[in-house]
């Protein structure tokens, strides 16, 4: 992992987002425009899975539009896109729940992984704030059967507590196994926040939730 740009200052919570450069592209300018729309007094941390130093610099120079919001960016080189050939969305979607994990345990601050295309309707200074009394938060759709269908993973918050920390260790865990035995599928992200919490919960230890 490579630092792009430095963070300079810390806010309380932070937005965590991961993606490729061509998603970056497409989404980051007006998720970051929404956040500022909103009054949104927040952190970005940007974590790219793939591209070149070139790619890393170009993409950290479009972010001085966004003096409102303090951003950083962290990234990564894109051998492993080479080596998924067709499945690198499948590496992109998953493995940035990884990232996410290390992140949480070397900064050890509140975060929040959105998705890129998302947008900040109003803000979102309530949401990040549930994480100062629980350890995970996020959106679940509980009638649905299918277990990769009941946890959203387009948004979820940690704090980096005992419980926050232990619940998203195997998440990543969950997923890099699948990674290394070549078996990633699609919606990996949203089995493994299930099934983490679901183990964890059988015995008496899930993270203090927040739907």
């Amino acid at each position: 992992t490579y630092e792009v740009v430095a963070r300079t200052t810390w806010p309380a919570t932070m937005a965590y987002v991961s993606c490729d450069p061509k998603y970056f592209e497409l989404f980051m300018p007006r998720f970051l425009e929404s956040l500022v729309d909103a009054g949104a007094e927040a952190g970005v941390h940007v974590h790219l899975l793939d591209g070149s130093q070139e790619d890393w610099n170009r993409l950290a120079n479009s972010l001085r539009s966004f003096e409102q919001v303090s951003v950083s960016m962290t990234a990564e080189g894109g051998e492993r896109r080479n080596f998924l050939g067709q499945a690198a969305r499948y590496y992109y979607h998953a493995a940035r729940y990884v990232r996410f994990y290390q992140h949480l345990r070397r900064n050890l601050r509140p975060a929040w992984m959105m998705d890129v295309d998302l947008v900040a309707e109003s803000d979102p200074t309530p949401m990040f704030e549930l994480l100062e009394s629980h350890d995970f938060a996020g959106s679940s759709r509980a009638a649905v059967l299918e277990p990769w269908g009941k946890f959203q993973a387009g948004l979820v918050g940690i704090a980096p507590t005992i419980g926050g920390l232990r619940y998203l260790r195997l998440v990543a865990a969950y997923i890099s196994h699948w990674f290394q035995k070549g078996n990633l599928q699609w919606g990996i992200d949203q089995l493994a926040l299930f099934a983490a919490y679901f183990y964890l919960e059988q015995r008496g230890v899930a993270p203090d939730t927040r739907f």
